[in-house]
């Protein structure tokens, strides 16, 4: 006799919003006997499942499968694919699997399964099998279109180039134009180059993504570039990649179907966004169109089904700084932006003691504490410094750090405790804390 459980779960990856369909199947026609000489009971799947369950292409989600045995036996595992590959050993309970080997030539016509199965010490037949069949509408995560410019060698990366920060300084005669990069001022070549980048001219395009920490709204232009994230922008449905082995101009490696790139125009039309909503309220670009639509509508529903994206965080987030310090140029004039030894740092109050180890009252230790991937109360009122002066890589709330930290700053030890009882310092003060309240409750929660 064959038992069958079919059921559907609706998941997500950045390459397409992608449906998941479970089949689990058993047999228990003549089952063997176990050692003690009763019927063996094969096992039983309950679950499978990945996380993350939103990818891009070429992205890493481990998958898990729950099982149990009627009879209490051991289990064996073995994992397959039609595409991608695992990492590690595939006949584990949890594995790690790659969205790779699936180029985008074939992306709208690959089957792409993922099989779990699961025997029992005493009857080593895989008795027991889920097939994760992957089906989905495919869009092509580009990022907005920009114009690449050549290297030193005259080689196109394909890959926008933001502004490098540079610093001003004179040069041995002691000229110094302020304000204008200079060839013997110094750069970080962030993309190594070999030159300073101005950045590269980019098209912004409506996108309905804002970050992690906001939900999605109406697409708008936001005045930034939006590169390839892993998260669908809504210009992305009219947008691809050219192929750097291509006869097309190196220097637009993505095309929009809306505009032309190449004419280089001032902003790029958009028209689409002012196309009428569908009766069912999804926005009318939603819609696949022969002349401009560069996804794939594997479901022939003719309507683009968005992925979904990761649950909204609420977490409090804070800056893991580490303690403020002043930063010293190397031999070429470069700051790093790491405390090196020898520079000048500030104590202040923190009641990590370790991973093994209960937190305790914060106090100063007479040791630098860098950025460590763990709570330090003072990173309450630090953050990353944006002045132009990069002696300075961490601002500080409660003291002027540019000035040297005279007693401390420690006056954040001596608020009064909060009605809840927690010390004074987890309220969020408006002029102080640097720590996002995302969860709106007014009191930082501790990790």
């Amino acid at each position: 006799m064959t038992r069958c459980t079919r059921f559907y779960s609706a998941s997500a990856t950045a390459l397409a919003a992608v449906i998941l369909l479970f089949t689990a199947c058993s047999t228990s026609e003549d089952n063997p006997a176990a050692p003690n000489g009763n019927p063996n009971h094969p096992p039983q799947i309950v679950q499978v499942g990945g996380d993350p369950d939103t990818l891009a292409l070429n992205g890493i989600t481990r998958l898990s499968v729950a099982a149990v045995d009627e009879d209490g036996d051991s289990l064996c595992f073995l994992w397959l694919c039609s595409y991608g590959s695992f990492f590690g050993n595939a006949t584990d309970s949890s594995v790690q699997w790659q969205a790779s080997n699936l180029e985008e030539s074939t992306a709208d016509t690959v089957p792409v399964t993922i099989q779990i199965r699961v025997c029992d010490q005493a009857d080593t037949t895989w008795g027991n099998t889920r097939v994760i069949l992957l089906t989905a509408d495919i869009y092509r995560d580009t990022g907005e279109p920009f114009i690449d410019q050549p290297d030193s060698s005259g080689l196109y990366n394909g890959i926008y180039d933001y502004p490098e920060p540079w610093f001003d300084r004179p040069n041995e005669f002691g000229v110094n134009n302020i304000g204008v990069y200079d060839p013997w001022d110094p750069y970080s070549d962030l993309n190594a180059n070999g030159y300073w980048d101005a950045g590269e001219r980019f098209y912004d395009l409506p996108t309905s993504w804002r970050s992690q920490d906001l939900p999605r709204g109406s697409a708008v232009c936001n005045g930034q570039y939006n590169p390839p994230n892993g998260r669908f922008d809504d210009f992305e449905l009219f947008t691809y990649a050219v192929s750097r082995d291509s006869a097309y101009d190196p220097r637009f490696p993505v095309i929009y179907t809306w505009d032309d790139v190449s004419s280089q125009p001032q902003q790029l039309r958009y028209d689409w966004l002012s196309l009428p909503n569908l009766s069912s309220g999804i926005p009318g670009y939603f819609t696949f169109m022969e002349d401009t639509s560069t996804w794939t509508d594997r479901d022939s529903s003719g309507v683009f089904n968005p992925p979904r994206d990761a649950p909204i965080s609420t977490g409090d987030v804070w800056f893991d700084t580490g303690e403020p310090f002043m930063d010293l140029p190397n031999s070429n004039g470069i700051y790093n932006g790491i405390r090196d030894p020898g520079e000048i740092w500030y104590d202040l109050p923190s009641g990590y003691a370790g991973p093994w180890h209960p937190r305790t009252v914060p106090v100063t230790n007479g040791v630098y504490d860098g950025p460590n991937d763990a709570f330090d109360e003072y990173e309450l009122f630090t953050c990353p410094y944006g002045g132009s002066d990069p002696r300075y890589p961490i601002f500080y709330t409660w003291e002027d750090v540019r000035q040297g930290i005279r007693n401390g700053g420690q006056e954040w030890l001596l608020l009064p405790s909060l009605p809840s009882g927690h010390r004074g310092y987890l309220g969020y003060l408006p002029e102080r804390s640097t720590w996002l309240d995302r969860n709106r409750n007014g009191e930082f929660d501790l990790p």
